[in-house]
């Protein structure tokens, strides 16, 4: 009789369509279940999930929602956006150990990725990045391929980091871990895998998981969200109005 596993992670991925969410979610269940959805997507594809039992534990992974193609100033687009959220919140079961916020080495951290970031506060609370978020840079065979020319770490990288990448790494606890989603070499997948779920158990003596209530907590910074979306679409149909009142 095979015993079930003595824990389980839940592991919420969020940030960019495009920047390696769904392979990251891969490398981390070392399976695949993800299909990558690409920088084009809408954000609008159903939420996943899927787990593995990995050294005694459930490790399971949900992939969120692209937020950071929300239009923010389209009603209906943010309250779709808070209803995959909450469909991603009850497929962790209630809740998630950690926010793993995706970014793409190798490109440029831009103000869409800031608004992301924005979004991300909004919805779960103004301090779920310093709580509960562990960076995944991924693209890492990017980064593997510059190392051998500048010979830099990845740390080192990081702590060289200036301006919103930096305001990031800082505000996190500086805590990211390089993901190489294309190599063949298992164990290098598991080194990696393993360090982002050995700095996940840091995080539970201290905050908890991010649960249901917490979640609950957030709901101001929501309908702040759909509030903002309905009054700016109430200033476009106005100005609208006034232009066509000026072309008569």
């Amino acid at each position: 009789m095979i015993s079930p596993p003595k824990m389980s992670v839940s592991l919420l991925l969020v940030g960019m369509n495009g920047n390696g969410k769904s392979s990251t979610g891969n490398s981390i269940l070392g399976k695949k279940v993800f299909t990558p959805r690409g920088s084009n997507a809408s954000g609008k594809e159903e939420i996943l999930a899927g787990s593995s039992i990995i050294d005694d534990k459930e490790i399971r992974v949900i992939e969120g929602p692209g937020i950071g193609e929300t239009n923010v100033n389209d009603p209906e687009d943010v309250k779709l956006t808070l209803s995959h959220v909450k469909d991603a919140m009850l497929l962790g079961a209630g809740g998630f150990n950690a926010v793993i916020f995706l970014l793409r080495y190798g490109v440029r951290f831009t103000k869409q990725e800031k608004d992301t970031l924005s979004m991300i506060k909004a919805i779960f609370g103004e301090n779920v990045i310093k709580d509960y978020c562990v960076i995944a840079m991924s693209f890492g065979d990017t980064f593997d391929s510059d190392r051998a020319e500048n010979n830099m770490s990845f740390e080192l990288w990081c702590e060289n980091q200036k301006g919103d990448v930096k305001n990031l790494f800082d505000e996190c606890g500086h805590r990211y871990v390089l993901f190489n989603n294309k190599s063949t070499d298992q164990w290098a997948l598991r080194i990696q895998r393993d360090m982002l779920l050995s700095i996940v158990d840091k995080l539970q003596p201290i905050n908890g998981p991010y649960s249901l209530n917490d979640y609950d907590k957030a709901e101001p910074g929501r309908r702040r969200l759909l509030v903002s979306s309905k009054l700016q679409l109430l200033e476009e149909e106005n100005q609208k109005v006034v232009d066509n009142i000026n072309e008569t």
